[in-house]
């Protein structure tokens, strides 16, 4: 499953002189594409009834669509101008809390999964409070971490500054970067887990039906 990226802090703040409106036309272009695109998933879903998702799925759809905004949140904006601290600050906070919130509403979206389709219990029922935590705690880390940077960037004005390429706001030093990187590791590390071991548990299933099978032929040969 694929993780969204951490946006790396050791960078300078002077632009290239080849950078062009094309280049910035290109980068928003593919994000607010990316958010229409993920409108669009996610509409047939709500509004017909033939179409079933989990609502983990929900979750996880909406954090790629809140990681896509937060990276636009400066289109439109002439590359001469700065952007204000403040909408600085706030869209340097989105942009390091979003892949951890995409990988979080992932691994929750993956345990439910295989609690509804990989556990050994075939039909596991799945409770409203084993739902609730899946949903609140990606939404309760994504704010924790989002807390983080505008505390760090309240006391270190300074480090908080467009990025190279003058598209969007983030920390210079390497704090929030390697952060966040690590609470990316620490969620992809479960879903490779949880994921092995659904396979195992597929597998043993298609053996066990294998040798069910052959034993009730031979059974019937028998007769």
């Amino acid at each position: 499953m694929h993780m969204a990226t951490v946006p790396s802090g050791a960078s300078g703040h002077v632009v290239p002189p080849e950078l062009t409106s094309s280049l910035k036309i290109f980068y928003y272009s593919l994000e607010i594409a990316a958010i229409v695109f993920i409108g669009l998933g996610i509409l047939p879903a709500l509004c017909t009834g033939r179409v079933s998702r989990t609502i983990t799925w929900y979750s996880f759809m909406f954090s790629w669509m809140w990681y896509s905004i937060a990276n636009v949140i400066l289109a439109g904006r002439q590359s001469s101008t700065e952007p204000s601290f403040s909408l600085c600050l706030f869209q340097a906070g989105l942009i390091y809390a979003s892949p951890v919130f995409t990988s979080a509403t992932g691994l929750a979206f993956i345990i439910e999964l295989y609690l509804r389709l990989g556990s050994p219990i075939p039909d596991l029922p799945l409770s409203r409070s084993r739902l609730v935590p899946l949903i609140v705690l990606p939404i309760l880390l994504n704010c924790t971490v989002f807390l983080e940077v505008i505390i760090y960037g309240l006391h270190n004005k300074s480090t908080v500054r467009l990025n190279s390429l003058r598209l969007y706001c983030h920390i210079e030093t390497d704090v929030q970067t390697t952060f966040a990187s690590l609470l990316v590791i620490l969620l992809l590390v479960p879903v490779i887990i949880i994921e092995g071991t659904a396979n195992l548990n597929e597998r043993r299933v298609r053996a066990e039906i294998r040798i069910y099978s052959i034993d009730r032929n031979d059974a019937i040969l028998q007769i």
